[in-house]
């Protein structure tokens, strides 16, 4: 039987599909019962993918002092990518659900990896009745599903998020109340698991 491992290299990813493996990794592992310990640790990583994705942000503009400190940042990205998924092979002994759960990719899965996009162009708009909003975006490449997520602006500020689930990209809400402040996001969820969240915008219902 074919012991199952992760793969090791990310040299080979776009700067895009990178930034999604590891901001999987990073929400994989938090919390994660099967890895209380990993060497290095997941605040570690977590703070190289921070720095990897505010530096693919400031090099957007394509200053060539801003790529090149984005392609600095991306190579620790992928040595501490290769040094932490290497550590989870050790600890999960080809357990494959172990090894899943880590948000890395196991090696025999990794050419038909498909990176999940981010929902752009996501906009909330008034209703065709009143008390009503419509939470709306373009399709994210490769998603399976969206979840879309809103709350008064009290129980925003708690993280309290009314959920609704579907496969278009669409939602209409009712019976919200006339004046109130709504924040609302779009989640789209992947083949395996992934998670890409929209921006997170508001609107006073009519």
């Amino acid at each position: 039987m074919k012991t199952e491992r992760l793969i090791l290299d990310y040299n080979k990813y776009s700067d895009k599909d990178l930034l999604i493996i590891s901001s999987n990794v990073v929400s994989k592992l938090t919390g994660n019962a099967n890895f209380p310990v990993t060497k290095p640790t997941v605040a570690e990583y977590s703070a190289i993918q921070v720095a990897f994705a505010a530096a693919m942000q400031k090099a957007a503009g394509r200053d060539r002092e801003q790529v090149a400190l984005k392609n600095q940042a991306k190579e620790l990205l992928t040595a501490i990518s290769r040094e932490l998924a290497m550590n989870i092979d050790s600890l999960c002994n080809g357990d494959k659900a172990k090894l899943l759960s880590s948000g890395f990719i196991l090696a025999s899965h990794s050419d038909g990896f498909m990176p999940l996009g981010t929902p752009s162009n996501f906009k909330i708009l008034d209703g065709k009745g009143l008390n009503q909003l419509i939470l709306q975006c373009s399709r994210a490449p490769n998603a399976v599903a969206y979840v879309f997520e809103y709350a008064y602006e009290e129980d925003y500020l708690n993280n309290q998020w009314t959920i609704i689930t579907g496969t278009t990209r669409s939602v209409t809400i009712s019976g919200l109340q006339s004046g109130k402040k709504v924040y609302a996001r779009i989640k789209a969820i992947g083949r395996k698991g992934q998670e890409s969240y929209s921006d997170t915008l508001w609107r006073i219902v009519q």
